[in-house]
């Protein structure tokens, strides 16, 4: 007869150990048979696979961070934090918005006079100070991406006026290093104030 807890047996004049002392075979009754113990490849296996699941969710959660960045969706998350630079962004933006809506002559006119009112709007935003600006990464990006887009039309418009690039060929947005065009994410970070200029820029 065995004890409640199963770790004794009553052999009819006294109690007796139902578990062999290292454990690794129990007595029926009749018989010392050998225990099922956990091994060491056991307990190795579900380490690995619950090291592999957190790495799935790790990864699925990376895949919808890039998700939302590419295709627009990332304003709140990446958006420019302090809000001075949002309102400098905002000012410049409508600024911008104006004078690539009004600009006319040929299209390197239209270029040469865009790329100035760009360069208006990376002024207004560095006239906050190096100090605000390198304390929020998405504005420093944000800015380089409008120098970059400058630069880029300049080489554009210096193609056309050459006879390289024909009149009639359309601009190409310089990428970012995650092979994106410039201006997704210039749209991504910047206020509402910015989404017609952001449109405009890269069609001179």
């Amino acid at each position: 007869m065995h004890a409640a807890d199963g770790n004794w047996w009553w052999d009819g004049s006294g109690w007796r150990p139902a578990v062999s002392p290292n454990g690794s075979h129990w007595f029926d009754g009749t018989t010392w048979r050998p225990r099922s113990l956990p091994t060491r490849s056991g307990s190795r296996t579900a380490i690995i696979t619950v090291v592999a699941i957190l790495s799935g969710v790790a990864l699925m959660s990376g895949s919808l961070i890039l998700y939302a960045f590419a295709s627009g969706e990332a304003h709140d998350a990446f958006g420019l934090n302090d809000t001075s630079i949002r309102d400098a962004a905002a000012a410049g933006c409508l600024g911008l918005t104006q004078a690539l809506s009004d600009t006319t002559g040929d299209r390197p006119v239209r270029i040469a006079h865009g790329n100035v009112a760009i360069a208006e709007l990376i002024a207004g935003m560095e006239v906050l100070g190096p100090e605000t600006l390198r304390d929020d990464k998405p504005a420093l990006d944000w800015i380089n991406d409008w120098q970059r887009l400058i630069n880029a039309r300049t080489t554009f418009a210096n193609g056309i006026t050459t006879g390289d690039i024909a009149e009639g060929e359309v601009f190409v947005v310089p990428l970012t290093d995650d092979g994106f065009p410039i201006t997704e994410r210039t749209s991504d970070v910047a206020p509402v104030e910015c989404e017609r200029a952001v449109e405009l820029a890269p069609e001179p």
